[in-house]
């Protein structure tokens, strides 16, 4: 992880710690890309094969119950796909900033701002909720068309 560069006065660095802190950065940037498109891919499969599997196992979709939970459930979990792409891309250009910052510091040249790295916080914790009350939903929605349910 690189070293705080918020303080007033920034160090310069070494070839040797240049390339150091680069190549770690690199790398983060790099799983930062491999983990969205792992996302991209489960999330869309698993979302077609339990939406297929789920409706179908449930017989007619005309007499389902409390449907609007299941359309809220796959907005909010499409929302929280969506939203963990643009998180997980936003993190990856915050790398490519802080690779500006280190060339930045090598040259003992002032610090570019980082706009990404604040998108990168707010994030984590959205996307948590959007995925939590979307599996909840879907979850009611599970319940109240289940077998054992009374009906009526």
């Amino acid at each position: 992880m690189p070293t705080d560069t918020n303080s007033g006065d920034t160090p310069t660095l070494t070839d040797k710690e240049y390339f150091e802190e680069r190549k770690l950065l690199l790398g983060a940037r790099q799983r930062g890309y491999q983990r969205a498109d792992q996302m991209i891919t489960g999330g869309a499969t698993g979302a077609l094969v339990l939406s297929i599997t789920f409706l179908r196992n449930l017989g007619s979709v005309a007499g389902l119950q409390a449907s609007g939970w299941l359309i809220s459930a796959w907005v909010l979990l499409l929302l929280a796909l969506l939203l963990s792409l643009l998180s997980n891309y936003a993190s990856a250009k915050g790398f490519d900033v802080e690779i500006l910052r280190l060339e930045s510091r090598l040259h003992g040249e002032p610090l570019p701002a980082n706009p990404w790295a604040a998108s990168t916080r707010w994030g984590g914790p959205i996307i948590a909720v959007l995925f939590v009350v979307g599996i909840a939903a879907l979850a009611f929605f599970a319940y109240a068309n289940a077998p054992f349910q009374p009906q009526g």
